[in-house]
């Protein structure tokens, strides 16, 4: 996973590369832990080409690095270099994290709809406040719009949003895991195993109008037509910027999915099935948004009855 390549050339390798695996203990980890929370190992600094490079801390990055860190010792012990049961992870505590979910409304749809269709069409402005582009220190002016964004990243997007999955499920799709005919994606792996996800009408345009390289496996190829496209991330801020959506995630995407059908009416077990929920207790989560479509038939019958008694409003 790209992020997992960022974090560990960003923050592991800097604070603990020069340990053996053998060696590190609970007592590094926590201080991993707490050094990237504190922004010991974020940077802003320029790159090649008039660029940035932005690497971000705080508790939440450090929760994704121990994740990354207990994966990478539950296979050093697999592969018998450490002792079974010696994941230093397991004592070091993680930050708590106050998950807000967030949904896009109808108004943001409508805004990221827009702006997709502007990247598809070369007519994107990244930046709508900005008056002209600004001026670099040298050479030449940065690039505001109206732009394209890479037709891949923006149909990936799009099939974010129309299927609910996740993005390396997204990413990683093969012309072999796609069955038009039933409107199925017949994923062999995922994060719960084997997957079937269920396309809309919808679903099959958005990858009926995606431009198959013949050299490639993959619905979105890469620079090198043997691999998959491995980031959307700068697509996706372009895009995001241009439609005025701030702090929204590509996971978003997913739980707007699964917004848009509990306002639909329908059920959690339902929308956990679409999902490819493996518990219930996933699911929950949705619950006070599938009360919305019961909130509307009381209101629809309050009135009725309100009316027929004539009672004042």
């Amino acid at each position: 996973m790209a992020q997992d390549k960022r974090n560990l050339q960003n923050h592991i390798k800097p604070l603990i590369g020069a340990l053996k695996v053998s060696d590190v203990e609970r007592q590094d980890i926590s201080r991993v832990m707490r050094d990237i929370a504190a922004g010991k190992t974020a940077k802003d600094e320029k790159t090649k080409r008039q660029g940035r490079r932005i690497v971000r801390g705080g508790e939440i990055v450090a929760n994704r690095v121990h994740a990354l860190l207990s994966k990478m010792f539950q296979l050093a012990e697999d592969w018998k270099y450490r002792p079974a049961g010696s994941n230093p992870c397991r004592g070091a505590k993680r930050f708590a994290e106050h998950k807000v979910e967030r949904y896009l409304s109808v108004d943001e749809l409508a805004r990221l709809g827009r702006a997709l269709n502007a990247a598809k069409e070369g007519r994107l402005i990244v930046d709508p406040d900005a008056v002209k582009p600004a001026k670099r220190k040298r050479g030449g002016q940065k690039k505001l719009g109206p732009r394209s964004e890479n037709p891949y990243a923006v149909a990936a997007i799009e099939l974010l949003l129309l299927t609910g999955c996740r993005l390396g499920e997204v990413l990683n799709l093969r012309w072999s895991d796609v069955d038009i005919e039933r409107r199925f994606l017949l994923l062999p792996d995922s994060k719960t195993g084997a997957k079937t996800v269920y396309l809309s009408e919808a679903a099959i345009s958005t990858i009926g109008k995606i431009s198959r390289n013949p050299k490639s496996l993959y619905l979105f190829p890469g620079k090198s037509a043997d691999e998959p496209l491995r980031s959307i991330r700068v697509p996706w801020e372009h895009i995001c910027k241009a439609a005025r959506l701030e702090n929204l995630r590509l996971h978003d995407l997913r739980h707007s999915f699964a917004s848009v059908g509990a306002a639909s009416g329908l059920s959690l077990p339902m929308i956990g099935a679409l999902l490819g929920h493996s518990q219930p207790t996933t699911t929950a989560r949705y619950a006070h948004l599938a009360a919305s479509p019961l909130h509307q038939a009381v209101d629809e019958i309050g009135t009725k009855i309100s009316q027929a008694m004539n009672l004042p409003a």
